[in-house]
């Protein structure tokens, strides 16, 4: 069974002698893991939906590009699926304070990204529930109703061109509308000039690439894309930190990441790295910070560590032969972590705003071990940078497993599970940071979702260890002292 399926039955195909304003007439049925997405009840069961499908193969045309390459979303959004964007995306515009002439230009950019990943949206004369598709390093994401799933991209692409190519057969070549359908259909992979290529794989304006590239032929060597159909390393960097790095600094953090040196992994790592992805595989309804935390598990079960013993990332990523580099760069980014094949290696910011201390140095170590294990050939082909703008439940995945590798919940659970209040919470919160090396954020995170879980989280506990936990924060993420 495919995961997408797209099943296109032509209805007629018009003469000369009676051009057709639209075309493409046919019954277009679409599955997703077996289930109809798109179709209609008929007489004899679930059919196609029929009508004429011209624009949506128009849709796909001027989307083409966009819909292989593009994965940034616009500046300050990062939802956790794509059907979530537009809802979120249009709440966040402040319509009372801001100015319209700031707000519009937002406006349209939010509803063009949300149209040319929705294949609803090259039908508007007819409803259709959305079908979002976006990019997600080597997979396609696509989400519709209630299903979420990825799929490889090659698969993807391949399943979209030959739905392309079957509506494009009953499209009329001698209609005006036709014949300029069928000409962007036939035309969708043309090059595009390499400034505008760049911006559509990085995010970044075009201004920006020819104003940090034009003075700089180093920038401008590193940012150069070495193939039009895979970005590298130097053009995911620059896709993840581009919004939260000034000019001078993602310089800074691309040359970095052009000349890391990587090394082989050891024999342990990639037996872990298969059983993590098997372990995964099987836990694909799960809610990313459930798959993290049973990832972890599965990985202290393999190494044979006592969930009550502290356990040091920076000597394990060592024995596996991966790595560890230090530098001193901007703060925003804690981490680099690089791979390739079976070669490695992560780049430690100490001025990094967690990875300054040493708990949050563990933590970040921990996050890109999460990375190596499921995330290396899939969704994160060639980098990760903490800090940075991935995929928000890859990162929520990789902050869980991060969580119980380093304190298991159910050593938690032997501390608090019989009596809890803020006294003895404050004790555990204590004795966990210092034993296990890990922030009083994290522990008090640890502690209030198994007392949530177990249902005994009094309102008095949550505002303890809410104020524990936001008490040494700094910024968003819960990697801190």
């Amino acid at each position: 069974m495919n995961h997408l399926d797209f099943k296109f039955t032509p209805d007629l195909v018009h003469s000369e002698k009676n051009l057709p304003v639209f075309s493409g007439k046919g019954r277009l049925l679409v599955h997703i893991l077996g289930d109809a997405i798109w179709s209609e009840d008929g007489h004899d069961g679930v059919t196609g939906i029929d009508e004429h499908w011209d624009g949506l193969l128009d849709h796909l045309a001027k989307n083409w590009h966009a819909l292989g390459v593009e994965q940034t979303y616009p500046p300050g959004h990062n939802p956790l699926s794509p059907d979530q964007f537009l809802d979120e995306a249009l709440a966040s515009l402040d319509w009372s304070s801001e100015p319209t002439e700031i707000l519009y230009p937002r406006e349209r950019e939010i509803m063009a990204f949300a149209d040319r990943h929705n294949l609803a949206s090259g039908m508007r004369e007819i409803h259709l529930d959305p079908i979002y598709l976006l990019r997600e390093g080597n997979t396609m994401r696509v989400v519709a109703d209630d299903h979420d799933l990825s799929m490889p991209i090659r698969n993807a692409v391949q399943t979209l061109e030959n739905l392309g190519n079957n509506i494009a057969r009953s499209v009329s070549s001698h209609s005006p509308r036709g014949a300029i359908i069928l000409e962007n259909w036939h035309n969708r992979s043309q090059p595009l000039p390499t400034d505008r290529w760049l911006a559509l794989v990085t995010g970044m304006s075009s201004e920006r690439i020819n104003r940090m590239t034009v003075h700089d032929n180093v920038t401008s060597e590193y940012l150069h894309l070495p193939s039009m159909s895979e970005p590298g390393p130097v053009q995911i960097a620059a896709r993840m930190t581009h919004h939260v790095l000034l000019d001078q600094d993602l310089k800074e953090v691309l040359k970095l990441v052009a000349t890391l040196n990587m090394t082989p992994l050891g024999g342990q790592l990639l037996q872990l790295r298969q059983q993590a992805e098997n372990h995964l595989a099987g836990l694909a309804g799960e809610k990313a910070y459930v798959q993290g935390y049973e990832l972890a598990r599965l990985l202290r079960e393999k190494l044979e560590l006592p969930d009550h013993e502290p356990v040091d990332p920076e000597t394990l990523l060592k024995q596996w032969n991966v790595s560890i580099e230090k530098t001193r760069m901007v703060e925003d980014v804690d981490a680099i972590a690089r791979w390739e094949d079976d070669h490695a290696v992560i780049l430690v910011n100490q001025n990094g705003k967690h990875a300054q201390y040493p708990w949050g140095r563990r933590t970040t170590l921990a996050h890109e071990m999460a990375h190596l294990l499921v995330d290396t050939l899939s969704t994160l082909p060639a980098i990760e940078v903490l800090g940075g703008r991935v995929p928000a439940r890859l990162e929520k995945r990789a902050n869980a497993f991060a969580a119980e590798f380093l304190l298991p919940v159910s050593h938690v659970e032997t501390l608090v599970a019989n009596d809890s209040n803020p006294e003895i919470l404050k004790k555990w919160l204590d004795s966990l940071t210092q034993q296990f090396m890990v922030s009083r954020t994290l522990a008090a995170r640890q502690i209030e979702n198994f007392l949530a879980k177990q249902e005994k989280l009094s309102q008095e506990c949550r505002q303890f260890l809410d104020r524990e936990a936001n008490r040494y924060q700094q910024g968003n993420n819960w990697l801190t002292a």
